[in-house]
């Protein structure tokens, strides 16, 4: 099954199952932004709290999860290591062209 949402940053993988898998991280917007996923995806399971970035990363890589919503700025500099820049529209590129060549991962279109 594939997911398409329109969602802060938010990555996703193929999901492997039937029940779609939502993670978030330890704080409100992550756990809100998680649950509009589920609801607006008609259902699914919401893993809240999972941890910090490494950690929900990790989830999705593994499987464990098949997305959850992630800033641009947290994955350029928390996950690729890359200073920050002003340039939104660049760093989602950088973002979106790094995840797809590293991992095979897909990020949509930004809310």
């Amino acid at each position: 099954m594939r997911l398409f949402l329109s969602l802060l940053s938010v990555v996703v993988l193929q999901a492997q199952a039937e029940t779609l898998k939502v993670g978030s991280k330890r704080f409100t917007e992550s756990y809100i932004l998680g649950e509009i996923i589920v609801r607006t995806a008609g259902g699914g399971e919401h893993r809240q709290g999972l941890g910090n970035t490494g950690i929900v990363f990790n989830a999705l890589k593994s499987g464990a999860i098949d997305l959850y919503p992630e800033y641009t700025g947290t994955a350029l500099t928390t996950v690729l290591k890359q200073p920050p820049f002003p340039d939104a529209r660049a760093v989602l590129g950088m973002v979106r062209a790094e995840y797809e060549r590293q991992w095979k991962v897909a990020w949509l279109t930004p809310l």
